[in-house]
């Protein structure tokens, strides 16, 4: 059965996608949990919070991958530099390992 979704379940999926619980989303659009959960075994709405998870993640390892590459770019330049900062080194890296983790 298709099922197309209303604006109601998409404002919850991208409340969802934000991060937001189910029962802060329920309280904040008054609906019942159990409806939320009851749209997230329609197969078009899961289809679509995959999608928009999928951009999430594409955004936020965007940011990650923008910061290592800050940090490693000050590294070069204070290793480079002669009057590098040895505590600015350590702490760039320290950015870097846990960024990858």
């Amino acid at each position: 059965m298709s099922h197309k979704l209303t604006p109601k379940q998409l404002k919850v999926l991208s409340m969802l996608a934000s991060g937001m619980s189910t029962v802060q989303i329920a309280r904040e659009i008054k609906l019942r949990r159990e409806t939320i959960s009851r749209w997230r075994q329609i197969p078009e709405f899961t289809q679509e919070y995959d999608r928009l998870m999928d951009e999430v993640r594409f955004a936020l390892k965007s940011k990650v991958t923008g910061v290592m590459d800050a940090a490693i770019k000050r590294i070069t330049y204070e290793v480079e530099s002669s009057y590098g900062e040895p505590k600015r080194i350590r702490a760039l890296l320290h950015v870097i390992k846990t960024l990858e983790k």
